[in-house]
This record gives C-alpha cells, sequence and structure tokens, in this order.
C-alpha cells in the first residue's frame, strides 16, 4: 500500500473505516410475524431541534435491539413473552408482553421544554397506526446490520433493565388484579362527564383479568370555607374493549395518557386515564396499555381459533 494511501486510511474516522453501522431506505415496507413469533415496530418521529440529534441506542432484554435515528423506523423479530425495552437515558424501560403472531407498537416521543431539555417517553400504541404513523410523519426505514449490533454491544450501559422473563420482580410479575392509585380520568366523549369536570382528581384504577374498575372519592370546595363530596366511577367489561391507543398529554404536564374504546348499549364511549405523578407516568401508561393490549389480543385469537375449529368441525361433516 502507498504511503499517501495508508495516511489517508488512518485519518479517516472510525465509523468511516468499519462501514455504516445501519442503512436507511426512503421506500415504506412492513412484515408480518413468522409462525410462533411476534413482532416488535419501534419509531421515532419528531424532529424537537433544528440540528440532528444522535441516534438512540435501543436494547431489548439486555440485548442489542437496533439503531433508532430521527423520523425513522424498523422492526425486529422477537420470542413470545415478557420483554422489557431500555438504553435511552431518562427514559424508563418499558415493559410489555407479546403473544405468538402477535405486532406490538413501540414509539419514542420527545418533547423539549422552554429550557431546551429534551424529554425522551418510550411508550406503547396501537398497532394499527403503523402505516399512518409512517406516512404522516415520512419515516425511513432503518435497516440494521452486524456492525451496528456489535457497535451495541460494545457500549451496552451497566444498568439496562433485565430480561423479565429471568427475574422475579418488576412491573410484568405484578399479578391481577393490581389496584393504581393517583389515576386521572376523563371521557372526552361523555358530555355529562366533561361537565362534571373531575379530571383534576385522583382515584384509584383496577386492573383485573375481567376488566377494569375506577373509583374516585373526594372533596372540592364550593366556597372559602365550604366543601362537598364528590364521586365517579366507571367499570369496563374486558370483552366491552374495542381498541386501546396513545392519548396525548393534557394541561401542563407531559404524563400521557390512554384512551380506551368500549362498546356500550348507547354507542362506543372512550375513557383516558393518566397518572398524576410525572416520575411514574410513562411506567403506569405502559402498563395499563400492555394489559388492556395483551386482553384483547387474546380474545381476537380465541374468536380466531374457534372460527377454525367451526369451519374445521363443518368440513368433516360434509
Amino acid at each position: 500500500m502507498r504511503p499517501a494511501a495508508v495516511l489517508l486510511l488512518l485519518a479517516l474516522p472510525m465509523s468511516a473505516a468499519a462501514g455504516p453501522r445501519y442503512e436507511m431506505s426512503d421506500t415504506p415496507r412492513f412484515a408480518f410475524p413468522p409462525p410462533d413469533s411476534a413482532l416488535l415496530y419501534v419509531s421515532r418521529e419528531e424532529f424537537v431541534r433544528f440540528n440532528h440529534l444522535p441516534p438512540e441506542h435501543l436494547y431489548i432484554d439486555g440485548a442489542p435491539l437496533g439503531l433508532l435515528p430521527q423520523q425513522t423506523y424498523f422492526w425486529s423479530t422477537i420470542p413470545v413473552g415478557r420483554h422489557v425495552v431500555s438504553g435511552i437515558v431518562d427514559a424508563p424501560p418499558c415493559y410489555f408482553e407479546c403473544d405468538s403472531g402477535q405486532v406490538c407498537f413501540l414509539r419514542l416521543q420527545e418533547t423539549i421544554d422552554a429550557t431546551d431539555r429534551t424529554t425522551p417517553h418510550l411508550l406503547l400504541d396501537d398497532p394499527q397506526l403503523i402505516p399512518r404513523t409512517v406516512k404522516q410523519f415520512h419515516l425511513k426505514l432503518v435497516i440494521q446490520n452486524d456492525k451496528g449490533r456489535s457497535y451495541l454491544r460494545g457500549r451496552a450501559p451497566t444498568d439496562l433493565a433485565p430480561n423479565p422473563a429471568r427475574v422475579d420482580s418488576g412491573p410484568y410479575h405484578a399479578r391481577l388484579p393490581e389496584v393504581m392509585g393517583n389515576i386521572w380520568y376523563e371521557s372526552p366523549l361523555d358530555e355529562a362527564n366533561l361537565q362534571r369536570d373531575f379530571s383534576n382528581l385522583r382515584g384509584h384504577l383496577t386492573l383485573a383479568a375481567n376488566g377494569l374498575q375506577y373509583r374516585m372519592t373526594d372533596r372540592v370546595p364550593t366556597t372559602f370555607i365550604s366543601s362537598q363530596a364528590v364521586s365517579d366511577s366507571l367499570d369496563i367489561r374486558a370483552d366491552q374493549v374495542l381498541s386501546v391507543r396513545y392519548g396525548g398529554t393534557r394541561f401542563s404536564t407531559n404524563n400521557p395518557w390512554v384512551d380506551i374504546i368500549y362498546s356500550t348499549p348507547r354507542g362506543a364511549r372512550m375513557a383516558s386515564f393518566a397518572d398524576a405523578r410525572p416520575e411514574q407516568a410513562d411506567v403506569t401508561y405502559n402498563r395499563i396499555f400492555g394489559v388492556v393490549m395483551h386482553q384483547l389480543h387474546a380474545r381476537a385469537s380465541a374468536g380466531a381459533a374457534a372460527l377454525a375449529d367451526s369451519l374445521a368441525s363443518g368440513a368433516a361433516h360434509k
């Protein structure tokens, strides 16, 4: 090799000499889970600063998941069971559970405050929204490669959340029914609920295998020297739930709200919940979302299995 060529190679940054850690595609593409597995989609939609922010490092169960630049998405095949995605500074780990054939959608939401501080939120969302999200935010597809995975392995933080399947504690080891306190509730499609405006009061939400219950009792001031007792309640059976999705934020906080759309004799209604504690809000959101989505998928799978059995039985009696 000529001396000039050697000097040029030495002058190149390590990343350039080693090749790209991922590839990008402008052509939207989507995948479906293979048999006996699940599929995890991850997106990062926001461009919160004028200058580019570096790709985020994502790990699943302590192993490399992928690099996530701004305004991109990617997917990864994952085993059935409980998982945790972590690795983003200031974002709590996201615990979730997936069944065979299930698609999970994890969105990195980023906000920036008046002091130019960026706050990340790893939040689950409805997988039905994946194509629309890619189109709306003009997301590019990130194609992960071995160089990127090797890079992530060499820079893995020491405090990554452990694989929930290998430990005996953590958000997804809580047994149902599970009672959560400090929960805000509102029903945006219910005019009577909006007129009462109890959304700033905190109640208890119980997650159970057969549905959820919300209970709130409190006192609100009526004058400078008097107050009155108020209460609110809601019961939603698991078989009433139609869908669950990210509901944005409210008031002046970044606490995420989860929207649960459910059926009633008078038509569809929506119940929205959020944890009033900023430090716990993301974990509570993902827990509520994960439990409801898991029940939805289990019900859909049971319905599909019953249909298959019925068709098979009908074919056998021909």
